[in-house]
């Protein structure tokens, strides 16, 4: 059975890893309320439960097996866990349940990302994230 899966960080379509969702189904972009986004590391943000914020990002249907994929790369119960959260569509209004994964650390107050400037960017890295080193070539 598919999964909701809403994406804010280094999944959104340009970003680094939007590679693990090409075989997903992208349902539209989308709102998660009562959530704040933190720049908590100059290369991804994680969003925390908060009152009266809103993150912007993108909802997708994904398997059951993908979705345990990304939970290697979002380091779920250290880093990252992932629960379900009510998300709106934004084209639409519709109402869903997806999961998301919240950041577990603290975060810096003064690292907020506000709502006029997500969805989130990242900063220019300089070294290849380490699970791209995994993934085999493609043959010419």
């Amino acid at each position: 059975m598919p999964e909701n899966l809403f994406v804010y960080g280094s999944l959104l379509r340009g970003r680094r890893n939007h590679w693990l969702l090409e075989q997903a189904r992208f349902l539209g972009e989308a709102m998660a309320y009562e959530v704040g986004l933190y720049a908590v590391t100059p290369y991804f943000p994680g969003a925390i439960p908060e009152k009266g914020k809103v993150v912007r990002g993108e909802l997708y249907e994904v398997s059951l097996e993908l979705l345990l994929c990304i939970d290697k790369l979002e380091d779920n119960g250290k880093l990252y866990r992932r629960r379900l959260w009510p998300v709106v569509l934004a084209e639409t209004g519709e109402k869903m349940t997806a999961w998301l994964y919240f950041w577990l650390r603290p975060v810096h107050r003064e690292t907020a990302i506000p709502w006029e400037e997500q969805p989130w960017k990242p900063r220019p890295r300089r070294k290849s994230h380490i699970l791209s080193k995994n993934v085999p070539k493609e043959e010419k």
